[in-house]
């Protein structure tokens, strides 16, 4: 037998149930009429309206560089989708660097090869401590400097003297913001900075450098370097080219001792009949005297050793 009070309690609840089921769907519906009406959410799945321009690298304009490296005749500059390189005359403002390569690097970032057409007799490097990590091999502490740059070099007490130069501080303090780093070994110059006036601000601090530099060196004599030019057509090597882009010769470069050969050798250097390498004379005879197979292509010279020796 059913109790009295279950029976009335299953009545109010099934009252409660037909009450409120109706009013949380009148509010459910209520909800979503106003979410199509203020909708203000945006799907993840979408493009966000900053991402492309993120994406997208901020176009350099190499015709404004030219003009402000004072490149009127631009025949001797080549294009590539991403960048210049050039040749400057020697009445240029900038004529301290033989020839210039300069692309885009990455978003916002200009990477400058250079070969001087005057050697610096040491080498340099200075990175932005915000921008770039230091290897801390060879490095000098310039107090001025200390907190904004690592600097690394085998010449340390000459650096050191040149870079505590007020003008020379004052002129690393404002690139803090445009320079990376930049790479001076003799006559090979490398950077990245972060814009077209950082261009322009790092070349000049280099020809300053130079100035000071050579005020250390009694022998003016010493600064004089050949440009590096093709043995076959004599078209002027880029300072990363291993192939001459107009005949296809090979770069003069000794295979023995790994340096460049420059123009004014052209009488002390051999080429090996068997693979058209370059050597200097006096270092493949050294190698032949021990060893009389090609350094290269390892077929043997005999032959040619002994007209060489005459």
């Amino acid at each position: 037998m059913v109790d009295v009070t279950d029976f009335l309690y299953l009545i109010f609840l099934v009252v409660i149930a037909f009450i409120a089921i109706p009013i949380s769907r009148s509010r459910k519906k209520k909800r979503e009429q106003r979410a199509r009406q203020h909708q203000t959410y945006k799907s993840y799945t979408q493009p966000q309206p900053g991402y492309a321009a993120y994406q997208q690298k901020k176009a350099i304009d190499f015709d404004s560089i030219l003009r402000n490296l004072r490149i009127t005749d631009t025949s001797s500059v080549d294009r590539a989708l991403n960048g210049i390189q050039l040749v400057l005359p020697k009445d240029n403002p900038y004529s301290l660097f033989s020839d210039i390569k300069i692309i885009q690097h990455r978003n916002n970032a200009i990477k400058i090869y250079a070969t001087l057409s005057r050697v610096i007799p040491s080498d340099l490097e200075v990175r932005n401590k915000q921008k770039v990590f230091s290897s801390g091999v060879n490095e000098i502490r310039v107090p001025q400097l200390a907190s904004t740059y690592n600097i690394s070099t085998e010449k340390g007490e000459m650096w050191a003297s040149i870079l505590s130069i007020d003008k020379s501080v004052d002129h690393l303090l404002s690139l803090q913001y445009e320079l990376e780093y930049f790479y001076l070994r003799e006559d090979y110059f490398e950077s990245v900075v972060y814009s077209e006036a950082g261009v322009f601000s790092v070349l000049n601090f280099i020809k300053f450098l130079h100035f000071n530099i050579k005020n250390l060196f009694v022998d003016v004599k010493d600064y004089d370097v050949e440009q590096l030019k093709c043995y076959n057509c004599e078209d002027p090597f880029d300072p990363l080219e291993e192939i001459c882009d107009k005949c296809g010769a090979p770069r003069p470069r000794c295979l023995i001792c790994y340096q460049d050969l420059k123009p004014s050798e052209k009488q002390e250097v051999v080429q090996v009949p068997c693979c058209s390498i370059y050597t200097h004379k006096d270092h493949m005879l050294a190698w032949l005297k021990k060893n009389k197979k090609c350094p290269n292509c390892h077929q043997d010279l005999s032959h040619w050793a002994n007209k060489l020796m005459l």
